[in-house]
């Protein structure tokens, strides 16, 4: 039982369902690297309340960023505690999935960024989907993503590029976007043509495909095709109403502490949260391609999606919005192992629009 009640009956269990998987995933990662001067389950216990402290006064004052404080040690490790929860429970969530039998994986690296092309029997040539997996900046990998990016690559028989890029609070900004950057920049010396190129990302990938492609505008470098953004986060300034009045209805992002993401991400006495590069809320839109959003109007970063793309399609955008009610965060990618129908409805639309935009 958890104590999100709004919540629709099917959408509650699955978000039960996952919060056991990664509390699992959690225990078993602090059993296998434990650190003496740490102890995993009060250090998560003050992450969480700093996090509830700051979803309630909506701000941190002086007292309360002391009251909080964690070392980077502790710091570095409850992230990879939290890492392994997540990738740990995406992996037991399509562990079965026929779809992974069918796409071939090819592993390299672009300089020293990891990368993954998941390539469906079938694919189409020449035609690539380039994604940016979520995870706040500071979560989130190749493998958390597999069981969506795959399912997208066959659902459309186009071959997905995925990539581990740098994180926090090892890799702070810039260095998400300079990977994100570099691999595209790779696609095209590789001879893929921007028309080819489909830009998509969930959550802070979202926020950084928005950041790239307001960089390519910057630098005047050609722009891909379209772009697909899952639930973005473009705003750490945490400005939305959305971002606090949906705290009730949205059990991922209230039980995530982005305000730490923040911290982790950026050096706040160097670098401004309102750069469009980190914030792309704040930027300029005209000339971007066509962007498709898919959001649920119950999640916390509804505002989010919703300013950007109004302030897109008022500087001429060409915009496809997908508003759904109900929904968890990202709620596509839970569309194997679960009852959620509209799930497997948005992945027609985004296999629509896919197969429309590079036709």
């Amino acid at each position: 039982m958890n104590k999100y009640n709004n919540l629709r009956e099917d959408v509650s269990e699955l978000y039960t369902k996952l919060t056991k998987w990664q509390y699992r995933y959690a225990l078993k990662y602090a059993f296998l690297h434990p650190n003496i001067k740490i102890n995993p389950m009060k250090l998560d216990e003050k992450v969480n309340e700093e996090y509830s402290y700051f979803l309630k006064h909506k701000k941190m004052n002086s007292k309360a960023k002391s009251k909080f404080e964690i070392t980077a040690e502790e710091n570095l490790y409850i992230t990879k505690v939290y890492r392994a929860a997540l990738e740990g429970s995406m992996l037991k969530l399509y562990k079965n999935a026929p779809h992974l039998k069918t796409i071939k994986k090819e592993q390299f690296k672009i300089g020293e960024t990891k990368a993954e092309w998941q390539i469906p029997f079938d694919a189409i040539k020449n035609q690539v989907i380039l994604y940016l997996h979520g995870g706040g900046y500071n979560l989130g990998s190749i493998k958390a993503a597999r069981g969506f990016t795959s399912l997208i690559a066959n659902n459309t028989k186009r071959k997905i590029l995925v990539i581990d890029y740098r994180l926090a609070p090892e890799y702070q900004y810039p260095s998400a976007l300079e990977d994100s950057l570099a691999v595209y920049k790779w696609l095209l010396v590789e001879g893929y043509n921007p028309e080819d190129i489909i830009i998509a990302g969930d959550s802070a990938g979202g926020g950084l495909v928005l950041a790239l492609l307001l960089k390519l505008k910057d630098l005047e470098e050609e722009l891909p095709n379209s772009a697909i953004l899952f639930s973005p986060w473009t705003d750490l300034t945490f400005s939305g109403k959305s971002f606090f009045e949906n705290i009730p209805t949205d059990p991922i992002i209230a039980e995530l502490n982005l305000y730490r993401f923040v911290k982790n991400y950026l050096n706040l006495k160097t670098e401004k949260v309102t750069n469009p590069f980190v914030s792309p809320l704040f930027g300029e839109f005209k000339g971007l391609p066509p962007l498709l959003f898919i959001v649920s109007t119950t999640e916390m970063l509804y505002d989010d999606a919703k300013r950007i793309a109004d302030k897109a399609k008022a500087a001429g955008v060409e915009i496809q919005w997908e508003e759904w009610k109900d929904m968890l965060h990202v709620f596509p990618q839970f569309c194997y192992g679960t009852e959620i129908q509209e799930s497997e409805d948005e992945h027609q639309k985004v296999r629509g629009f896919i197969i429309q935009r590079l036709s």
